[in-house]
């Protein structure tokens, strides 16, 4: 079984925006309406997004997705060069 590991503190930061986010985008499947962490697997890896509205836009230097604040999965590749984890260019178009 594969065993996603994310940093804690940045997680905490997306599940409080979740919590503290006036609305939220729509669930997925039969889940319940409210806030959430949303898991995603992309080209670049594992990462959770926060479903909270406004949406958490990501700092200078913040890993992201088209500009969403996005944490990514420790032990998954996710667009970074290197060692010091770099974030790589955003994709031409999202």
């Amino acid at each position: 079984m594969s065993e996603l590991i994310f940093p804690l503190d940045d997680v905490l930061g997306l599940a409080e925006h979740a919590l503290a986010a006036p609305s939220h985008t729509a669930p997925v499947g039969n889940r319940p309406p409210g806030p959430a962490l949303l898991l995603l697997t992309t080209d670049d890896g594992n990462c959770l997004l926060s479903n909270g509205l406004p949406q958490l836009d990501a700092a200078p230097g913040q890993p992201h997705i088209c500009g969403l604040r996005a944490v990514y999965a420790e032990n998954a590749t996710h667009g970074v060069t290197g060692p010091t984890r770099t974030p790589r260019p955003p994709p031409a178009t999202c």
